[in-house]
């Protein structure tokens, strides 16, 4: 009788400690299994918790290893973590000690509350056919266009079901997404010109479609243009820059960002030019400031062509420090500089209120602008000839982008909806906004100039 009894205790006991194991999170990693190899500056571990500040913010990499999951039986894996300006995150996970050599095996995620505090978030695998055997490592990518903001990791673990809450807290569910980080230009267009800034590095560039060969991918670089501010006699460029914000304006592009800890605001401008003439033509205006005024420096080349398609749907030709391209010739003439190129046959010229030098590299040359009190305009044409140029370049600046703001907001004042909903309301106007970008004169609206 007392050995059921105790048989009965201990199956009981058994089948409790299962349960609860499996209603429990099982943490495989803490404090020094965590580390990063990419991205993150001045890493510390304080009381078993990893942190470290954002340096590069393409990217940046958190690695959890060495570890042994078994994932076929444990589907829903845990992070806790701290963020502030993470947009989303992909967690790769390998068989093997480096999850880098297995960049297929990934599922992209969001929800990430960014308040600074820690939180428990819950992944899950139970849709992924490539969890499954034994898993080793796993790496987090960080997805954010900020610099400096702190990212802090204390442990990983996996369960069998999926909790909702975890010693005494509550769990965060993250969500499916893309598995790809994207850095996205914003863009203004115009018929044929278009103007973008980089919502990651706010550099900037003056575009066109293709101009001597009708082309379907195609598109021309008619200036790319890196922001710098000098700090202590040196140049401190837009990479470096923190706190990136960039929104649409009427017909504009507006980036607010910080450098050393200096404001600086841009506004690019696509002007009217183009729509009423078979000409490839077309102009825009740069204008830059800064709080406190600190001297500006803008770099800037031009002569790419190059399938937009495959280029620039993740930022990477726009966000690099090249601006010297092959063939590039750079011209100063009466307070005015002019680029030709072999690649092209256009003519760009510029108008700025900076002193404009002509730069030499190996490949071709290019230029740049400075701007000793802080803040300027820089004018901007492309056509055929340099006499057309030069009379897009004679027009009013500051009148070429008031005539933009006003035509925009006449066609919202007549294009319009009001909702209780704000978003909706601000849904509808970029639209009518957008659809006018696709007007491409003779021809109609055309396909959105956005799959540039």
């Amino acid at each position: 009788m007392k050995i059921r009894r105790f048989y009965t205790v201990t199956m009981a006991l058994l089948i409790m400690a299962g349960e609860a194991s499996a209603a429990s999170v099982d943490w495989m990693a803490k404090g020094k299994k965590i580390n990063s190899t990419f991205g993150f500056g001045k890493a510390q571990r304080e009381d078993g918790i990893w942190s470290a500040v954002t340096e590069n913010p393409v990217y940046p990499q958190v690695n959890i290893l060495p570890l042994k999951i078994d994932a076929d039986a444990n589907k829903y894996l845990y992070i806790k973590m701290a963020t502030t300006n993470r947009d989303s995150l992909i967690a790769f996970f390998s068989p093997d000690t480096d999850a880098k050599l297995y960049k297929k095996l990934a599922v992209g995620l969001s929800g990430l509350v960014n308040d600074g505090q820690p939180h428990i978030y819950r992944i899950d695998l139970t849709g992924s056919k490539e969890w499954k055997g034994k898993i080793q490592s796993v790496m987090l990518e960080m997805g954010g266009h900020y610099r400096g903001d702190t990212v802090s990791v204390s442990a990983l673990g996996v369960s069998r079901k999926a909790l909702t809450e975890v010693d005494g807290e509550v769990v965060v569910v993250l969500n499916q997404a893309s598995h790809l980080i994207k850095h996205h230009d914003r863009m203004a267009i115009w018929q044929d010109a278009s103007v973008r800034i980089n919502d990651t590095i706010p550099n900037a560039a003056f575009m066109s479609y293709a101009i001597d060969t009708p082309s379907y991918l195609n598109g021309v670089v008619l200036s790319k243009i890196i922001p710098g501010v000098k700090i202590g006699g040196q140049t401190v460029w837009a990479t470096d820059a923190q706190r990136v914000e960039v929104v649409d304006g009427l017909g504009s592009v507006v980036a607010n960002f910080e450098i050393g800890g200096v404001k600086v605001e841009t506004r690019f401008t696509v002007l009217m030019e183009g729509r009423d003439t078979p000409d490839w033509e077309g102009a825009a205006v740069y204008e830059i400031k800064t709080e406190p005024k600190t001297p500006v420096v803008l770099k800037m080349g031009s002569g790419e062509v190059f399938n937009v398609s495959f280029n620039t749907s993740n930022g990477g030709w726009i966000m690099g420090d090249t601006v010297v391209y092959e063939g590039t010739e750079c011209e100063l003439d009466k307070g005015r500089a002019f680029i030709k190129t072999t690649k092209h046959s256009s003519v760009v010229g510029m108008e700025a209120s900076a002193d404009i030098r002509k730069e030499h590299a190996e490949n071709g040359e290019y230029l740049t602008l400075d701007f000793a009190n802080g803040s300027g305009t820089l004018h901007m044409a492309n056509a055929k000839e340099k006499g057309r140029v030069e009379e897009l370049l004679a027009k009013n600046a500051s009148a070429e982008v008031a005539a933009v703001v006003d035509y925009y907001g006449n066609l919202l004042s007549s294009c319009k909806i009001e909702t209780p909903e704000k978003v909706i309301d601000e849904g509808f106007a970029s639209a009518a906004v957008l659809m006018d970008y696709s007007w491409y004169w003779p021809y109609g609206w055309m396909e959105s100039p956005h799959h540039w």
